[in-house]
């Protein structure tokens, strides 16, 4: 009796055909294609790991109506997988995630707290790109292993080198320190607020390096506990955020004493040749520092869509002020104005269209 039932259950309730084959070969076909062309993709595996799906798929065609568990067992659980992602992303319906940086309940914009914005500034605004990533990556609590791994062992890399650079840092310190004219207080009193801060990047690096290394090798749900459990406390993951951010931090706060240090050596001497030269050098790095990051600055939350947008918005203005143009002298005016626009001073010149590739 017992036999009788075991025989109705699963996987000998499914009769493997060609038409399920075809069916999940097209299913990784398409998140193939998705996962090559789209950085953003909802896809929960990676490029290489679907090509082993579709090649362990050609020896699924070999015992297609045939009475063997274990294939039946793989393709049902290729399909559940894909369905369930089906399921999370809404697909076929009007609002369905097409990034997995979107969310299905809409645009949420999150309130930041008093900690992070007192301690973004303090921090050279790293707790908030740290933040910024931990948030497009936590979507709707919903949480990918590849994702995970991917940010992570990113983050793993610059704690490594924040801490190969603190070291050196260190050294270049107790140099300053021992050298026999220093006698400074400011200059002291810098180049040991540079040690400290050494010290504490090489500490912190190596703390959160080895509290967070075996967060690389966990299961998507134990990574999705970790996150659901950071998120859930009273700031949320700003408090993640902030934390992460605590090298990078210090290795430029031991950076700028380590400068006020030095300037204050070279300074602490009138001789006006050598205020000349070290202050003329030093006001051109400054202002290359600052160049950059002006240059590189970027608003806080604006996404590529949005700034997209906005040129196409005053290009809109643009098109509907010369249609509104009377004469040729009001036209050549507007044209005049209209490529003073900073997103048209480094246009390129048009070419012909059947010689041009775009590389998408």
């Amino acid at each position: 009796m017992l036999a009788r039932y075991h025989c109705l259950l699963f996987p000998r309730s499914l009769t493997l055909t060609k038409g399920h084959v075809n069916e999940l070969r097209d299913i990784l076909v398409h998140a193939t294609g998705d996962a090559i062309t789209s950085t953003t993709t909802t896809v929960p595996y990676s490029v290489e790991d679907l090509q082993k799906m579709l090649a362990l798929l050609n020896h699924l065609t070999e015992n297609v109506s045939s009475d063997h568990q274990g294939t039946t067992c793989v393709l049902s659980r290729f399909m559940f997988i894909f369905a369930r992602q089906r399921f999370y992303d809404f697909h076929g319906q009007p609002g369905a995630r097409l990034s997995r940086e979107q969310s299905v309940h809409g645009k949420t914009k999150t309130k930041r707290s008093w900690l992070i914005t007192l301690a973004s500034p303090l921090l050279f605004y790293a707790p908030e790109v740290h933040l910024q990533a931990l948030e497009q990556m936590w979507v709707d609590e919903k949480l990918s292993s590849l994702v995970w791994n991917r940010v992570m062992g990113k983050t793993y890399d610059e704690w490594q080198k924040f801490t190969l650079s603190g070291t050196v840092l260190l050294n270049a310190n107790v140099a300053f320190l021992a050298i026999p004219g220093v006698d400074n207080p400011i200059a002291e009193i810098a180049s040991y607020a540079s040690v400290f801060s050494s010290i504490g990047c090489i500490i912190l690096g190596l703390l959160l390096d080895r509290q967070n290394r075996t967060k690389e090798r966990e299961t998507a749900y134990e990574a999705a506990r970790y996150m659901l459990l950071k998120s859930k406390k009273a700031l949320g993951m700003e408090t993640l955020a902030t934390m992460h951010s605590l090298p990078y931090a210090c290795l430029m706060w031991g950076m700028v004493t380590f400068l006020i240090a030095f300037l204050s050596m070279c300074f602490h001497q009138p001789n006006p040749w050598k205020l000349v030269l070290v202050g003329g050098v030093s006001f051109l790095i400054v202002a290359a520092i600052v160049w950059c990051i002006v240059m590189a600055w970027e608003p806080l939350g604006q996404t590529v869509e949005a700034h997209v947008q906005v040129e196409f918005d005053v290009a809109a203005e643009q098109r509907e002020k010369v249609d509104e143009c009377d004469d040729e002298t009001d036209f050549r005016r507007l044209r005049k104005v209209s490529w003073r626009w900073p997103g048209f001073l480094f246009r390129h010149k048009t070419s012909d269209s059947d010689i041009t590739v775009v590389d998408v």
